[in-house]
């Protein structure tokens, strides 16, 4: 999840230097697009075939 934060930084910056508000918009959402499925990716689903967790654990 900390490189979601670091795309998100980058692309904050990277928004910043456009001249365009439309193109400052749109480079903005693709870059918090990208950083809100990183952190989806990260986050261990229990209905992911990668991670078999489930909701609550029993000990």
């Amino acid at each position: 999840m900390i490189i979601s934060v670091v795309f998100l930084t980058i692309g904050s910056a990277i928004s910043k230097r456009k001249k365009e508000d439309s193109e400052k918009f749109k480079s903005l959402f693709v870059w918090t697009l990208i950083s809100i499925i990183l952190i989806l990716i990260a986050i261990p689903w229990p209905f992911s075939p990668f991670a078999h967790r489930p909701y609550i654990r029993e000990f």
